[in-house]
């Protein structure tokens, strides 16, 4: 195997099969992985909101109480980080070390795509900048699914392909349970499914080629269906409605809340939850005024702007045979997620991770076709001048791969903690820690923060986004023992801004509300201060 030069040999899309050679460097790239994310572990302070709704779904299933909670979170993550949870015994560093694993994995569906789509060269450029690019290495050094969602879409997408393309039994079952295994995890899989086998029916029948060729292909559709219709099946028996996700009303809801500038509209007793339909029929200015937010965002977030001009080169310089457009489009097939969460709902960070992946293999094709390009131009310069332009696309990716593993080194890690520095998160970590000391183990906590709720091992729940009186009647019905006034609470709900007199207004004399009875105010280093209140409740 060669996979410096510009004399790489076979081109992956031509028939290339993994060598030895390749499983040697792919596993070598997938230790180089496991290896720079165990380094940052070190700088992991606090689990994520979302970590925190998995480790509860993880903890029901491992302890026999079924998945009835996995509606809006698909269930396979947290049935993983449930199983790990058996050898770590500690459910935060169980979710972290399936991260780890499955995150390192990805360089894998990334190289064979590369190899089979494009080349060597650009297989290994491509899993490089898997293995370091900063935002893949934070999600998963992190309680999330982004790692395993990736990794397990990429490799259906890669099996599905040879399904198509080679046939066999063993290509088509994998590539249904590689999607079944995305979905199940992130919701956002299905889609992708459709949009791959829709490039392969319209090239097919463009082609004139034998119905027979989708016959494996028909196999992973009928794999992923069979693995996820238990899921399927307990959606409907708790929602009464046949759907592949449970999760696009709340986030729906989520994306309302940004546009309506209404905080927590989903816990707003009086809203009520709306389909696709109803988002053009009651806010007919929010699809365009959303999509084009999501734009810039994807635009500013994905990539910097010289990876875009890469990205775009490498695309446009595949080729124009009917064949290798084919093979773009199937890749391309991989954004049609993005194409709905552009439209309809809130872009942020971890949305636009399942997507560099294949940006990268555009990039590392722009890079390799335009030192081919080089090299070709100066054929009247003697070899020995010439020879290093063949290897100057790994070189740079390799230095840029160490650049962004450097860089993202804390430089601060050392300076006293701020709440500033990470909008409280970690903060509110010390604050459930805190409490995890004061208050009864029996407790039933009202907190806006599910970190708070978390690390002070009590069950909790959100505040209504409601009046006071609303609050309390709440309460009482939940059977609520303390409410926790602190930073995130007064900036959601700030109609309670009263309750906040003793940090506020600490001068002033204070007279909480009968209903409550004030315990203390606190602070933790570098934090916000908050207050504890008890429910004065009969």
């Amino acid at each position: 195997m060669q996979i410096s030069g510009h004399c790489i040999g076979t081109n992956g899309a031509d028939g290339t099969e993994p060598s030895r050679s390749d499983m040697a460097l792919m596993a070598l790239l997938a230790l180089v992985a496991f290896g720079i994310r165990l380094y940052f572990l070190q700088f992991y302070e606090v689990i994520s909101a979302d970590g925190i709704s998995y480790i509860s779904i993880a903890k029901d299933f491992i302890t026999g109480r079924g998945l009835a909670a996995a509606t809006h979170y698909p269930p396979f993550y947290p049935i993983l980080l449930g199983l790990a949870s058996t050898v770590y015994h500690d459910f935060e560093a169980a979710g972290l070390a399936v991260s780890v694993i499955m995150g390192s994995l990805l360089v894998i569906p990334v190289y064979l795509l590369g190899l089979e789509f494009f080349d060597r060269r650009v297989g290994f450029a491509a899993a490089v900048l898997a293995v370091s690019w900063p935002a893949l290495r934070y999600w998963s050094t992190a309680v999330m699914t982004q790692g395993t969602y990736i990794t397990l879409l990429l490799l259906g997408v890669y099996c599905l392909w040879l399904a198509y393309k080679k046939g066999g039994f063993g290509p088509g079952i994998l590539a249904g349970a590689f999607f079944a295994g995305a979905h199940l995890t992130r919701s956002e899989g299905v889609l992708v499914l459709a949009a791959a086998i829709a490039v392969l029916v319209i090239f097919t029948i463009i082609n004139k080629l034998p119905p027979a060729k989708l016959l494996y292909v028909l196999l992973s559709v009928a794999v992923f269906f069979l693995l996820c219709s238990p899921y399927l099946v307990m959606l409907h028996e708790l929602t009464g409605k046949w759907q592949l996700t449970g999760k696009s009303k709340i986030a729906i809801a989520d994306a309302l809340s940004e546009y309506l500038g209404r905080p927590d509209i989903k816990h707003d007793p009086s809203f009520k939850e709306i389909g696709y339909l109803d988002l053009f029929r009651m806010y007919p200015d929010y699809i365009r005024s959303n999509y084009l937010k999501n734009l810039a965002a994807c635009w500013q977030q994905m990539l910097p702007y010289y990876g875009w001009v890469l990205a775009a080169l490498g695309c446009l310089m595949g080729g124009i045979a009917r064949e290798k457009l084919a093979q773009r489009a199937y890749l391309l097939s991989t954004f049609a997620p993005l194409a709905v969460i552009i439209v309809f709902f809130f872009i942020g960070p971890e949305y636009t991770q399942p997507y560099l992946p294949v940006l990268f293999l555009f990039i590392g094709n722009g890079l390799c076709r335009t030192a081919d390009w080089a090299v070709g131009m100066a054929k009247g310069v003697p070899r020995r001048y010439t020879a290093w332009l063949g290897y100057a696309p790994l070189c740079l990716v390799l230095l840029y791969a160490a650049w962004n593993v450097v860089r993202e080194v804390p430089a601060d890690r050392d300076v006293p903690y701020h709440f500033s520095r990470d909008g409280g998160r970690l903060d509110d970590k010390r604050v459930g820690l805190r409490l995890a000391k004061l208050l009864p183990k029996d407790a039933v906590l009202m907190t806006r923060s599910g970190r708070v709720g978390f690390y002070s091992g009590r069950s909790y729940t959100t505040p209504p986004q409601t009046d006071y009186a609303g609050m309390v009647a709440f309460a009482a019905k939940s059977k609520v023992d303390y409410l926790i006034a602190d930073g995130q609470l007064l900036g959601s709900r700030p109609q309670l801004e009263f309750l906040y007199g003793p940090i506020l207004e600490p001068d002033r004399p204070f007279t909480p509300p009968p209903e409550l009875e004030l315990i203390s105010v606190n602070q933790e280093p570098g934090g916000r201060p908050y207050i504890v209140y008890r429910f004065k409740f009969p």
